[in-house]
């Protein structure tokens, strides 16, 4: 093998390296609001998100979504917490106004078996409220292609947590868990859609602080070597040519 050849194949797996140095998870979070529509999306290459005094149409929210895909640490997790919603000065209590919180995350490989459960919990704590028709809305989703979609892929159930009128209130509820299923070591993607009604007109202050928890547990399997590791390897194996034919050359001389 030439000293070309060895140059050229270092080439393609420093290649390979780099192209796999920059892939990167993306966690998005995107509020809206059906009266007056309006939508606002936020993108992010870290594992959280913290918006806060955000308007949309009728409300102004604060809230945080943070994902976990830690190996060994069970399970991977997209949450949301630290979560205000306020309905807005002036807005008089019509049919209801709701507001969706829809949150997703890409590039899951925790657990890395291929048999999984999808579970989701979620509720509200209401404030300066006396309506009891007001709900919080919650619902996960399981995503094999890792598209990153709102609501793509297979999802529970969903549930539905209802104020009672009393001032404060707090209601929560778990979903039901469903078996989810994705080639082993691959990637996927999870998102969550939460939806907050509220009835009641805001010279009372109305506000509701939600959270939710997206789940995914399961048992991990023997890794395949990543793309990075395999050419780590190439590297070294590389490195071994170039001194065999170095000292072959040595020994000639």
């Amino acid at each position: 093998m030439t000293r070309k050849t060895l140059l050229s194949l270092a080439a393609m797996v420093g290649a390979m390296l780099c192209l796999q140095g920059s892939a990167q998870a993306t966690l998005s979070i995107q509020l809206s609001d059906n009266s007056p529509a309006s939508t606002v999306v936020f993108t992010t290459a870290t594992n959280s998100i913290a918006l806060v005094g955000i308007t949309v149409g009728n409300f102004t929210i604060s809230v945080t979504a943070a994902t976990s895909n830690v190996p060994g640490d069970h399970p991977s997790t997209l949450t949301i917490s630290d979560t205000t919603i306020t309905l807005n000065s002036g807005v008089a209590a019509i049919t209801g106004h709701t507001l969706q919180i829809k949150v997703s995350a890409t590039d899951y490989s925790i657990p890395t078996g291929g048999s999984l459960t999808l579970g989701s919990s979620g509720g509200g704590t209401w404030n300066g409220s006396t309506s009891s028709g007001d709900t919080v809305a919650y619902r996960s989703w399981f995503d094999t292609t890792n598209s990153g979609t709102f609501g793509a892929g297979t999802g529970t159930a969903g549930i539905t947590t209802t104020s009672n009128g009393g001032n404060p209130n707090s209601q929560s509820a778990t979903d039901t868990s469903v078996a989810v299923s994705k080639a082993a070591n691959s990637l996927y993607a999870l998102s969550s859609i939460t939806t907050v009604t509220m009835f009641e007109a805001a010279s009372k202050h109305t506000q509701v602080n939600t959270q939710g928890t997206t789940t995914v547990d399961g048992l991990d399997v023997a890794s395949v070597p990543e793309p990075s590791t395999m050419a780590l390897a190439g590297l070294g194996a590389l490195g071994l040519i170039g001194y065999g034919l170095r000292r072959r050359k040595a020994q000639g001389a």
